[in-house]
């Protein structure tokens, strides 16, 4: 899949990025060796980065409870990840556990491997990328290490001598390394005119900002605490058991599942998706969801391959190519329909939950990458939230740290630069640390 970012100098620019997005065909998976090595792993563990075994477990415990969505059934989990560093400044970021099909890898769970960047899982993905059996073997030798630029649907390999990284799945040479970038970071180096834009322009927008973020912050730092007084315990049990028992009584063992999808937008989740850039993407997805209601002449009201051709490409001409603000996508919504775009107070998830329980309407997400010195974006559409709470009767070592587990996944659709190609949907947890912005879809 090619998938293009424009930049944003944090020096120069103040815009917001669009990324596109085309598509290609998914061959099957070579199935060579290219999971890291058990010692390799317990090496990272030593020196403080999540134990695989723990990444693991809750791997298996978010599979058993989604599997059904994606329409999975008897799937199992490799036993060891693919370990995915961060771009730029090559330390572990990702374990990568593959969803298999008998012989085929149909899917992944992402676990952060840095303690301090979220929950144990960060994307639940309904999809598996590829690796040619070159970049495998260059992984399995330890000549090249798998790195995170343009990830999750993008998986590069970085050759440890010259630095030059290449497409795992084409080979062909990837142009530009980029890597998600913290929260924290993108607002200390932003510039007036883009704070401003996401109303953070005063000291004291900014500090009530991160009292936010510290705030949940500690959310994740009690986590990790009560997760590592408990590793014994939580060791001591089968991941696997949780996918057998899930299968076999077609049910998850693990959670009470609370999760709401907006039915107009579930509804067409399945549609041809045209990518293109992420902004347009999203404003074309939100209005084939609102449909006669949306005010606009002719929208599609089916999924018709024409049709809907068209109408990207009209929404895509109409809001322009190449980095946009939210206030552009505002723009053209107000301009051509009978619905507006208002923008959020920082990227919160009691804020998008609120707005889409109350309003019936989806939210616009915001994240961030950057490359060696520039700022890049993508917006995605959230239309459903995801809960997972413990089952009551579940005690034996979940009562004394789940007061600090806040199990809770946007459900989210994009240009595929994230989802992935001829995928409908995936999940995102809310504390992923590259979450920016969000702006909610209101009636005029």
């Amino acid at each position: 899949m090619k998938k293009v970012c424009f930049i944003l100098s944090i020096l120069a620019m103040v815009f917001i990025c669009s990324c596109e997005a085309k598509f290609i065909e998914i061959s099957e998976q070579t199935m060579e060796s290219y999971f890291a090595d058990k010692a390799t792993l317990n090496q990272l563990t030593q020196e403080g980065y999540v134990d695989y075994r723990i990444a693991r477990y809750f791997a298996c415990a978010e599979l058993s409870q989604t599997a059904a969505d994606f329409g999975w059934n008897n799937v199992t989990l490799s036993e060891y990840p693919i370990i995915i560093y961060n771009s730029i400044t090559e330390n572990p970021k990702y374990y990568e556990f593959r969803v298999n099909n008998g012989t085929k890898e149909i899917g992944a769970v992402s676990c952060n491997a840095v303690k301090n960047e979220g929950n144990p899982v960060k994307y639940i993905l309904p999809f598996a990328k590829e690796v040619i059996v070159s970049n495998a073997r260059s992984a399995l030798k330890k000549n090249g290490k798998f790195i995170d630029s343009g990830y999750p649907t993008k998986l590069a390999v970085k050759n440890n001598k010259s630095a030059r990284a290449v497409d795992s799945e084409t080979g062909l040479e990837v142009d530009e390394i980029q890597t998600d970038i913290p929260v924290r970071e993108f607002i200390q180096n932003a510039n007036e005119d883009l704070l401003k834009e996401l109303g953070l322009s005063t000291s004291e927008e900014l500090e009530k900002y991160y009292q936010k973020l510290e705030e949940e912050e500690k959310k994740v730092e009690n986590l990790w605490d009560a997760i590592e007084n408990n590793a014994e315990l939580i060791l001591a049990e089968n991941p696997d058991a949780l996918l057998e028992e899930t299968f076999a009584n077609n049910r998850a063992v693990m959670y009470n599942c609370q999760e709401k999808k907006l039915e107009k937008w579930d509804r067409i989740k399945e549609w041809s998706n045209f990518g293109g850039y992420c902004g347009p993407n999203c404003v074309s997805f939100i209005l084939l969801g609102l449909g006669e209601d949306s005010g606009v002449k002719d929208i599609p009201l089916r999924n018709n391959y024409n049709e809907l051709s068209d109408f990207y490409d009209k929404v895509q001409n109409g809001i322009g190519t190449g980095p946009k603000l939210f206030s552009d996508l505002r723009n053209y919504m107000e301009n051509n329909s009978d619905y507006t775009l208002k923008t959020d107070f920082g990227h919160f998830w009691n804020t998008i939950k609120q707005n889409l329980d109350n309003k019936e309407l989806p939210c616009i997400s915001l994240r961030s990458s950057k490359s060696l010195l520039d700022l890049a974006w993508h917006y995605r559409v959230i239309y459903g939230t995801r809960i997972d709470n413990m089952k009551e009767d579940k005690s034996f070592l979940w009562w004394s740290w789940t007061k600090w587990y806040d199990d809770c996944y946007y459900v989210m659709h994009d240009n595929t630069a994230d989802s992935g190609v001829e995928n409908y949907f995936f999940y995102e947890a809310k504390n992923t640390g590259n979450h920016i912005g969000s702006a909610h879809v209101e009636k005029k």
